[in-house]
């Protein structure tokens, strides 16, 4: 995701399609920095309602990378703050 120029984030909220199933097994939410991906947070599950807050990132590029699921990812809504 680009968010057009560098912003502070410090929580990330996404809903998986809950009639579909959770799904995803193992995730990390990632920023661009210095030419590579570095880690903000990793989890297992996403579910309905997932929302974490993390150390504080200045970030453009972000990226939600599904590592592992049972069938292919449904996700719903996503959204940085």
């Amino acid at each position: 995701m680009n968010l057009g120029r560098p912003k502070d984030l410090t929580k990330v909220e996404i809903n998986e399609w809950a009639e579909g199933g959770q799904r995803v097994q193992r995730f990390k939410l990632e920023y661009m920095a210095g030419g590579a991906w570095k880690t903000i947070l990793e989890g297992k599950t996403i579910g309905a309602n997932f929302s974490q807050t993390f150390t504080p990132v200045k970030a453009q590029l972000v990226r939600l990378n599904i590592l592992q699921s049972t069938a292919g990812p449904s996700i719903a809504e996503f959204s940085l703050k």
